[in-house]
């Protein structure tokens, strides 16, 4: 792991304090009321409170403080610890990257600590705020808990990469992966029946599903965010040009019926022109807000990503994911402000991290439904307990019960639990236009 021994900036300090801050209601600064630890300390794996790992423990006490003489002292850097996770410090610091430049899960602490479904943050969180209350009433303050996001919340997105399930292309490269021909990483008998199946049924298209979805999600009383991918040249274009009148016909009723359409910038799309550029053409084609973006293949640079988005007046980004794995990135449940570790510095953008995508559960896991239900399960559970945020990213693509048996189902049941857990559908503009985080 990538340790961070050295104390935290004044500006660090501050970034964990604007996110605390945004969960309680006070009359003074935070560090007028409490003080906190900033020593050198080194990163440790092995020490936990309430099987919570605490990052930069300072003693052998399990507990976050203790009560001295009238004041709270802490028994461990909480702020560092938080500071580390919140940040993606281990990001930055790291030069591990996968195919396509992103920091891969299996270099992830999160994995090494196997808490990906643990918003760690979040709990170190709630133990600074039972300090500062404790620590108000001993000096007789007024303490509030807030709750920025008033309650847990839903956000659903759905990138569409591919609607044209039957091209002639997709055919006979499907035929060339049954006989070895091209790469296959899925079972070529699924192939196959896919194949044929597109020679028989030419008028289905499991890939069209914007009907689908959208009934399903007016069912329930959900709105969703719609990404639309552009042809630069890049890797993974999509199967389809944004000017094509019934895609345009279908995002019209999207955006009618209240959900939101945004960009999803190519793997090419890596300089501020070029984000400039790509939302010049969707905002002049399409009725879109062009200011929300999801990275293609969430294919982002660990150490320029954010910046990057910033220069280009990106306002919210929801590419923070891990592509592999199910789970909360920075162990965080909140929507955050990215930290520029370069700059030592807080940037503007809006994070929505990514908690779920499909491909990762059915095609990098291969989970089965009750293992999805069950990871979905532990991570709403974590959710409702502090009043934040599960997203969830669906494909378009993603209702082809050749590849997938019985995945239409299984996707209306998963919306089901969420409405279960009753979780409140929350869009990027009422996100952008949040003042508490």
């Amino acid at each position: 792991m990538h340790n961070l021994r050295r104390q935290l900036t004044h500006n660090e300090t501050q970034y964990v304090l604007y996110h605390l801050s945004a969960f309680v209601s006070l009359d003074r600064p935070i560090t007028d009321i409490l003080t906190f630890p900033n020593f050198e300390a080194d990163l440790r794996t092995d020490f936990r409170i309430d099987n919570i790992p605490v990052l930069f423990p300072l003693s052998d006490k399990q507990i976050p403080y203790v009560e001295q003489d009238g004041h709270i002292v802490f028994c461990h850097d909480l702020l560092k610890s938080a500071f580390y996770l919140l940040s993606a410090y281990q990001e930055y610091a790291s030069s591990a990257r996968d195919q396509w430049g992103r920091y891969p899960y299996e270099d992830s602490i999160q994995k090494l600590l196997s808490c990906e479904r643990t918003p760690i943050v979040c709990y170190y969180f709630e133990w600074i705020l039972a300090a500062l209350q404790r620590q108000c009433q001993l000096l007789g303050l007024p303490f509030r808990r807030l709750s920025p996001l008033g309650g847990p919340r839903l956000h659903l997105s759905h990138d569409i990469d591919l609607v044209r399930y039957n091209s002639w292309r997709k055919t006979i490269y499907r035929f060339a992966q049954v006989v070895g021909l091209r790469p296959c990483d899925t079972s070529r008998l699924r192939l196959a029946k896919a194949a044929v199946r597109s020679l028989i049924y030419r008028s289905e298209n499991p890939y069209w599903s914007f009907s689908r979805i959208q009934d399903n999600e007016v069912y329930l009383g959900y709105r969703s965010s719609w990404f639309v991918l552009l042809d630069d040249g890049s890797p993974f274009p999509p199967d389809y040009s944004f000017t094509d009148p019934d895609l345009q016909a279908e995002l019209q009723l999207i955006a009618e019926r209240g959900n939101e359409v945004g960009l999803h910038s190519s793997i090419g799309c890596n300089t501020p022109s070029d984000y400039r550029l790509q939302q010049k053409l969707l905002s002049e084609n399409i009725v879109c807000n062009p200011q929300f973006n999801r990275k293609h293949f969430l294919s982002i640079d660990p150490s320029s990503w954010a910046q990057t988005m910033a220069n280009a007046d990106i306002k919210v980004d929801c590419s923070f994911g891990f592509s592999t794995s199910e789970g909360f990135r920075n162990s965080y449940c909140f929507p955050f402000h990215p930290f520029d570790h370069q700059a030592n510095r807080m940037l503007p953008l809006f994070e929505v991290p990514l908690s779920m995508m499909d491909v990762t559960m059915l095609h990098h896991k291969a989970m089965s439904f009750d293992d999805i239900f069950l990871s979905v399960g532990s991570m709403l559970d974590e959710v409702r307990h502090f009043g934040g945020l599960f997203s969830l990213l669906w494909h378009n693509s993603t209702f082809d019960e050749t590849y997938y048996p019985g995945i239409c189902r299984f996707y209306e049941d998963l919306h089901t639990l969420f409405a279960q857990y009753q979780l409140q559908p929350i869009l990027l503009s009422q996100i952008a236009s949040n003042t508490k985080i």
